[in-house]
């Protein structure tokens, strides 16, 4: 990856995936930790996460939304 060193701690994914298939949101998250769960370990601080079946794809862009503001971890 070609980014400096401590920029990286907040992440936007989006994840299609036919294993989505039949699966609530929860369920969907937890999947895309799982597979991620040793990139968690580091310096994320912040990860943002679309997860959408395969069926659920549509030919037009998915919509984008804004990450809430960060507040340095303390939720406050």
């Amino acid at each position: 990856m070609h980014i400096l060193t401590g920029s990286a701690s907040h992440i936007r994914v989006t994840v299609v995936s036919p294993l989505f298939n039949n699966k609530n949101l929860v369920q969907r998250h937890r999947l895309v930790n799982a597979a991620l769960q040793e990139e968690l370990k580091g310096p994320i601080h912040a990860l943002s996460i679309v997860a959408v079946s395969s069926s659920e794809v549509t030919e037009k862009e998915p919509e984008k939304t804004e990450s809430p503001p960060c507040r340095g971890g303390s939720g406050l």
